[in-house]
């Protein structure tokens, strides 16, 4: 039997999703946080043949830098820099690579459940439970650092403060992480402030201005290059 491809296998998931979702819910959570699984490392090496070039008129320019689309993904799919040749084969108009940590993670699981995966029964839409698992920014930033980028289609990552760590030891790794992924060559940065989903329980904690403030002085203040954050 001939292997599945990504998209097919997104086409049969519209018409199992009704089915499916009347299981019970640790039933039907199980299925798709396989499914999700199988599916990314599916996606991961399904470039299509044919490459899309947006026309050009859909450009647009943002913080100096040119995208050829306004179409990309948004963080949390391409954790450690899987699939930047097939979102260009698809004619995206960037790439956002991340969240990574300071330390590695295997993220969240729950009982036998790896990474939970919940679609909603009578939409598209789903919520996961992931616990942001990644390489590691230093890792990761080495992966980037070989990618072969084609013009119109910046690269952009998404960091954030170990969850394990607190204080400064905290912001010193994420600025660490910052400047690996500067290095590294990356277009723009995006930091995130809004993921409390670890198995830690805790959001990130109360003081975003001081945070904000050792951002800025350790790293913003210092950057060798024009690299919107």
């Amino acid at each position: 039997m001939p292997l599945l491809k990504a998209t097919t296998l997104a086409k049969w998931e519209q018409k199992v999703r009704p089915i499916v979702t009347r299981l019970p819910s640790p039933l039907a959570t199980s299925i798709y946080s396989f499914g999700r699984t199988h599916f990314l490392k599916k996606l991961h090496k399904d470039v299509p043949i044919v490459k899309f070039v947006p026309p050009e008129n859909l450009s647009r320019t943002l913080w100096g830098l040119e995208f050829r689309s306004p179409i990309m993904n948004a963080a949390g799919i391409y954790k450690n820099g899987e699939c930047y040749d097939v979102c260009i084969a698809q004619g995206a108009g960037g790439f956002l690579g991340g969240t990574t940590t300071a330390l590695p993670r295997k993220g969240n699981k729950k009982g036998i459940i790896r990474w939970p995966f919940a679609p909603f029964p009578r939409s598209k839409a789903a919520a996961n439970w992931l616990g942001l698992p990644n390489k590691g920014h230093k890792a990761v930033a080495k992966t980037v650092a070989t990618f072969k980028k084609t013009p119109g289609v910046p690269v952009g990552w998404s960091l954030m403060g170990a969850p394990e760590l607190e204080g400064e030891e905290k912001l010193q790794k994420l600025v660490e992480g910052l400047k690996a992924f500067e290095a590294a060559g990356v277009d723009f940065l995006e930091i995130n402030e809004s993921c409390p989903n670890t198995e830690e329980g805790k959001p990130q904690e109360s003081g975003m201005a001081e945070r904000l403030t050792y951002i800025s002085e350790n790293f913003l203040d210092a950057r060798n290059r024009s690299l919107p954050v």
